[in-house]
């Protein structure tokens, strides 16, 4: 036993380790669940189970992600969790996730968010990737309208977009995607 030293109270590990276990097994069955579509915790669960947690930087954003991933995703190494308290705008974690990165590019970095957390830096990088686009047209056709024919009635086609699209999504293959990511420590 030892005695914490902000509160006083002894601190047996044996009964710490037996609450821990019984806790777990309460919730084993959530964790391993194997549901359509897969449960948060399962998740969550797997990544514990198959992470080198002592190189792993991991964070979240506030609601359903905080609450699913602190009872379950035990941090072993010093700064291996930023956490910042109980409630920040949805989205925050994703640029946390981003800036462990460039400053850890060896450790593996998630970010557990919600599908409307993604929100927020989806929009951004989805407007992102559409506005290189349209620069790149307009680069491409930007001239005196008299003297040179923009395709107006083209680039706002329908048959435009997705010519784009599949064009974006064969590059990502012809340029190694997987390696890409790989080269970015993407998991």
């Amino acid at each position: 036993m030892r005695s914490s030293k902000t509160t006083g109270v002894r601190l047996d590990r044996e009964e710490v380790k037996s609450a821990k276990d019984a806790f777990l097994d309460t919730w084993l069955p959530r964790l391993t669940a194997d549901t359509a579509p897969i449960s948060p915790y399962r998740v969550i669960w797997d990544l514990v189970q198959n992470l080198d947690r002592k190189n792993v930087i991991i964070t979240h954003d506030s609601g359903n992600p905080r609450d699913q991933t602190l009872p379950f995703f035990e941090v072993v190494a010093p700064r291996g969790y930023l956490g910042w308290g109980k409630s920040t705008q949805l989205g925050t974690g994703y640029g946390m996730a981003l800036g462990a990165k460039l400053a850890f590019p060896e450790k593996t970095c998630i970010n557990i968010m919600g599908d409307l957390a993604f929100g927020t830096p989806g929009y951004v990088h989805l407007l992102a990737e559409g506005l290189k686009i349209a620069f790149a047209d307009r680069r491409r056709y930007m001239a005196d309208p008299d003297r040179v024919d923009v395709p107006v009635a083209q680039l706002i086609s329908r048959e435009y977009a997705e010519r784009v699209t599949l064009e974006g999504k064969q590059m990502r293959r012809d340029i190694g995607w997987r390696e890409l990511e790989r080269n970015a420590g993407a998991a």
